[in-house]
């Protein structure tokens, strides 16, 4: 969604704002660099944008909700961060089965290549 529809996301921030939210969260559990470079064929820096565009849009959505409602309360935005194994797609995340097989380097800079 983050690379084909931005704008549904948005619209799903904004039902969750509509119906009393104080909290959102990004739109980025399981996505990763390696992840929209293997699926979506983008390079590392266009990965990279992708990621920080979840944050974009919950931002977008908190200024669209405060302008058409003049609502002033203060609205908090939460990363969603799986764990690595999440990126790997095969269910390690429950099993914690990546964590003998991962690098230093990984670890060190959260799987993110330069």
């Amino acid at each position: 969604m983050l690379h084909e529809n931005p704008d549904a996301i948005v619209r799903v921030h904004d039902r969750y704002l509509t119906n009393g939210a104080e909290i959102i969260i990004t739109a980025s559990y399981q996505a990763s660099i390696p992840g929209f470079q293997k699926h979506l064929g983008v390079s590392c820096e266009e990965s990279k944008i992708l990621l920080k565009s979840s944050v974009e849009l919950a931002r977008k959505a908190i200024q669209q909700h405060s302008d058409k409602t003049k609502d002033s309360k203060e609205i908090f935005i939460a990363g969603s961060v799986g764990s690595y194994g999440a990126a790997l797609a095969d269910g390690s995340e429950y099993t914690g089965d990546y964590c003998n097989e991962i690098t230093h380097e990984v670890r060190i800079f959260n799987f993110i290549p330069s």
